[in-house]
């Protein structure tokens, strides 16, 4: 069953429905969840060899404020499209929810 992964879905019916009828906003949160996980990684591979020099330089890192400004970015967008499809976002942490 794990070998499979997301075929499975495709054998639920209301997926598939969902999946065939209207691909384009699952292919773009898609694309969003996959850019939000390389900036995130790439933050934390840059924060631990901050960590390891014993510098105080996070804060002013180019490549750190860079991703996180980024990783802001990515779910600000996620927002404001789940905002105009009609979704309720009050108490979503949309990172946390991206990420896990």
């Amino acid at each position: 069953m794990m070998e499979e992964g997301p075929r499975i879905l495709l054998r639920l019916k209301t997926f598939r429905q969902a999946i065939i009828g209207y691909p384009e906003p699952l292919l773009w949160y898609s694309k969003m969840r996959a850019e939000m996980e390389m900036w995130m990684l790439e933050l934390y591979n840059r924060l631990m060899q901050i960590m390891d020099t014993n510098s105080m330089v996070g804060e002013t890192d180019t490549i750190v404020q860079t991703c996180r400004k980024r990783s802001i970015e990515i779910g600000q967008e996620v927002v404001w499209r789940m905002v105009l499809e009609g979704s309720s976002v009050n108490d979503i942490n949309v990172f946390e929810t991206m990420l896990s």
